[in-house]
């Protein structure tokens, strides 16, 4: 599954170098999950949800973790899953509008917008969502009881219409303070400068260059990158250069002192800016696209000049 119109929004920045133009728009981040969302207990074994665009199909293993069915090895964050759980158990609480009328009235039939629900050794069970009340609510009912209408809060269609990679589980990316880097090579276009750093100091060609403005720039995105989404798992051939990243407009290098394992480096690739506020970039080796804060890309735009 990929996210083909906005690759080929980001084609649009294909050329991008250091000095990049104009964006495609960025799309909205996703917050994380309530952390007092309650969990869902665990005789639930599959969801499904469509919100009449996408279908969405996750399962639980043989360790209770959720996963995507389509693709068991996408790197699923199973709390978003539980929240859909939690819903299913709030849709099964509702009270019912008094005297309804059919479900057609509420276009509860032929319905494309539904949560359905397994549980162990029980019919599996769906919950539709019809149209949408005055008040902003949305009509259901279920097949356990079709003349039961209730009516569910808007932000439970907003749950169910999330895109899979709204749920990916985000890398943690190393914290590098200075005190642990080694060194760092910048690459921007075609040129690349690589720093020493020694006890904080930050040394080009033996030269002391700690307190140039763009050093500390460069300081603060290293101790604190923070991807905000994933925008393309196992991408297809070509994603990488109409994201911008083929090759990538700038890359960060390090190597650094992890206090674990010792030795080790990291690597940040940029490419492609989508809108104002995010760029898109590769971590080491993985060829996941990611998304990031586009102040990230901006600290190195004006690299070599």
């Amino acid at each position: 599954m990929k996210l083909l119109r906005i690759l080929l929004a980001a084609a649009l920045a294909a050329a991008l170098l250091c000095a990049c133009g104009q964006a495609a728009p960025s799309p909205a981040p996703t917050p994380p999950p309530e952390p007092d969302e309650p969990l869902p207990s665990f005789d639930i074994t599959a969801l499904y949800c469509s919100d009449g665009n996408r279908l969405l199909r996750f399962h639980r293993d043989d360790e209770g973790n959720w996963l995507w069915t389509d693709d068991p090895s996408f790197p699923l964050d199973g709390r978003y899953v539980d929240i859909l759980a939690a819903i299913v158990r709030e849709l099964e609480a509702l009270e019912p509008i008094p005297s309804p009328q059919g479900p057609e009235t509420y276009e509860l039939y032929n319905v494309q917008q539904y949560i359905t629900v397994r549980r162990q050794q029980r019919t599996p069970v769906t919950f539709h969502f019809g149209k949408q009340a005055e008040s902003g609510e949305y009509y259901v009912n279920s097949t356990a009881d079709p003349d039961r209408i209730c009516l569910a809060p808007e932000r439970m269609m907003t749950a169910i219409g999330r895109s899979i990679y709204d749920m990916a589980l985000l890398p943690q990316l190393p914290a590098l303070s200075a005190d642990r880097l080694q060194t760092v090579s910048v690459t921007c276009g075609e040129d690349t400068q690589t720093f020493t750093v020694r006890r904080g100091h930050w040394l080009l060609d033996d030269e002391d260059v700690t307190d140039e403005p763009r050093i500390r720039q460069l300081q603060e995105l290293l101790a604190a990158p923070v991807l905000t989404r994933c925008l393309d798992y196992a991408p297809s051939a070509g994603a990488a250069e109409l994201c911008g990243l083929a090759p990538p407009a700038a890359a960060v290098q390090t190597e650094y002192v992890d206090p674990d394992s010792g030795d080790a480096s990291f690597t940040l690739c940029l490419g492609a800016p989508m809108g104002d506020d995010a760029c898109c970039v590769t971590v080491n080796d993985d060829t996941t696209i990611y998304l990031m804060d586009s102040a990230a890309l901006a600290v190195l735009r004006s690299w070599n000049e």
